[in-house]
């Protein structure tokens, strides 16, 4: 257990933990239809590194963002539910504790953007200064890993990997599954063959860099 808010082990917003014998976060809700609900997180949280995180719930979207990128995201069957109760960090009643450090824990009232939550970050992490990377899929063939970066994004390049977001995919444990990358061809450099975007059975990770 990093985080709980609530009286009882059935008020869970928020609540943050971790997976036994793992670096994956467990993000839970209760909400109007069920006391437990929430997502796991896609990144690992490294060890003896400060990792930003931040919780974000409006209505029935709850979104991750792990160094300020956003790491996972569910539609919950229904809205939110608060609750006044106690926060315990660390540890509470209900939840075996964690050896590690908590700092600069905060609470809003609204909802924060992309862009706040990357000043956020930057303060702790500068890793996540905004090399205009976001992870694809973690285990894809080719044409999931090309429809798998979202509107402004495109595959990165061999050139654009090594450029930072190699290293951030390495920061952000991408590579849970897989160390080897899907790769855009350009004019210059010809790095996936043929054959491997025609195999629908090659799987790679996928990282997207932004359009600039």
């Amino acid at each position: 257990m990093l985080l709980h808010k609530g009286n009882s082990e059935y008020e869970m917003t928020p609540s943050v933990m971790l997976w036994p014998k793992e670096r994956r976060l467990h993000v839970r809700a209760s909400t109007e239809y069920y006391w437990n609900e929430g997502l796991d997180s896609v990144s690992l949280v490294n060890l003896r590194r400060w990792t930003h995180l931040a919780v974000v719930g409006s209505g029935q979207l709850m979104q991750l963002y792990v160094n300020a990128y956003l790491d996972s995201q569910a539609i919950l069957k229904a809205p939110i539910k608060q609750n006044s109760g106690d926060i315990y960090l660390g540890k509470d009643p209900w939840h075996v504790g964690f050896e590690g450090y908590l700092d600069d824990l905060r609470f809003y009232s609204k909802t924060l953007q992309e862009k706040d939550l990357k000043a956020l970050a930057m303060v702790s992490i500068p890793l996540s200064s905004g090399l205009g990377v976001m992870l694809g899929c973690q285990l894809c063939n080719y044409m999931e890993a090309v429809n798998s970066c979202r509107d402004s994004y495109h595959l990165c390049s061999l050139e654009e990997l090594y450029s930072g977001p190699y290293e951030m995919a390495r920061a952000m444990g991408w590579f849970r599954f897989t160390s080897e990358i899907w790769t855009r061809n350009t004019n210059e450099q010809v790095t996936t063959s043929s054959d491997e975007m025609q195999d629908s059975n090659l799987f790679k990770l996928a990282l997207c860099c932004i359009d600039y």
